[in-house]
């Protein structure tokens, strides 16, 4: 990897979401990373979230920490049920089975 961390030695990404109030909230985590500074212009991955958001009506949150990246992305779930029904693809399973935090990622600590 060229950015972030999976660049660094010791780097970590980890990947959580959640339901709450109607909305999906995604978080992703970049740790392990040393001297990460805000960067000067928008790259392809803050270019995509910012169109994400956009589209289903949601917004992001990006943090540049002293160790690692925070990012938060948050979508309507009913703007996201539309667009699945209107493409025909699987509809997510009902909201009750969804709701509570969810991970990803690496083995549980």
């Amino acid at each position: 990897a060229k950015y972030g961390a999976l660049a660094a030695p010791n780097g970590r990404i980890s990947v959580t979401w959640s339901i709450t109030n109607g909305q999906l909230c995604i978080e992703w985590r970049e740790e392990g990373i040393s001297d990460l500074r805000v960067p000067d212009r928008k790259g392809f991955g803050s270019k995509l979230l910012q169109s994400a958001s956009a589209q289903f009506r949601g917004r992001v949150e990006q943090l540049f920490e002293s160790d690692g990246l925070k990012c938060r992305l948050w979508l309507k779930l009913a703007k996201l049920e539309g667009v699945a029904a209107a493409s025909g693809e699987l509809m997510p399973p009902e909201k009750d089975a969804l709701d509570g935090d969810r991970s990803l990622g690496g083995p549980a600590a």
